[in-house]
Parts: structure tokens; sequence; C-alpha cells
């Protein structure tokens, strides 16, 4: 299952990863799309709606993201492990690597606060 709707620019983001797996030569047929979500919570609800309840997933993301995308997926019912991009995080510079970090923070606190 590839998740995520298109942000600032097309295409979505599922799409993007859908091209990768095909690229790797996983078939087009074996590829789920979800294509509304907007944040975390939102890919993993959407990605439960399409498999069975305790399906095992793969979440591939920023290393700082990735506790929070596991327990969202875990929350919707999914098993999941997280694997690291670091690729993606050490293309970024420093400034963005502390940008997205205070960012992440922020929101593991306000869903600490909130639930």
């Amino acid at each position: 299952v590839c998740t995520g709707g298109v942000g600032t620019y097309p295409p979505a983001e599922s799409q993007v990863c859908a091209n990768v797996l095909a690229n790797w030569g996983v078939p087009r047929e074996a590829i789920l799309l979800e294509t509304r979500s907007t944040s975390t919570r939102e890919n993993a609800r959407e990605a439960a709606a399409l498999l069975p309840r305790g399906a095992f997933v793969i979440i591939v993301s920023e290393p700082f993201h990735l506790w929070r995308a596991q327990r969202d997926f875990e929350r919707a019912g999914l098993r999941a492990v997280p694997v690291a991009d670091w690729q993606g995080w050490n293309g970024f510079r420093t400034r963005q690597k502390l940008f997205y970090l205070f960012r992440e923070a922020i929101l593991v606190g306000r869903d600490l606060i909130l639930r």
C-alpha cells in the first residue's frame, strides 16, 4: 500500500511510491494506492481501510518520523515495522533537519496532550 495525497505539487506521494516500486519490479496490480491522506494519522487510517485487520506493513520514512508513524499505524490495527530512509534524511541541510526534528517534537507533544 502506497499512501499519501497531493502535497504542494503533484503527483500524489502514493503515486511516486508506486512508480518506485514498479521500477523495482513490483507488478502494478500488486500495488494498492491511497491518494486522499494528508497526514500520518490519515495515512494509517486509509491504509487500514484497504487491508485486513492485523496486516503486516513496512513504514518507510525519515528516521525522526518513524516513532509516530509506527504508533499511528498500530493504532489503526496494523502490524507496523519501521524502516528509516537515511538517504532522504542525509540529503537535508542542517537547518532542514533541525526544522523537521523540532516540528516532530511539537507533534509528538500535541499527541501526548490530546490523548
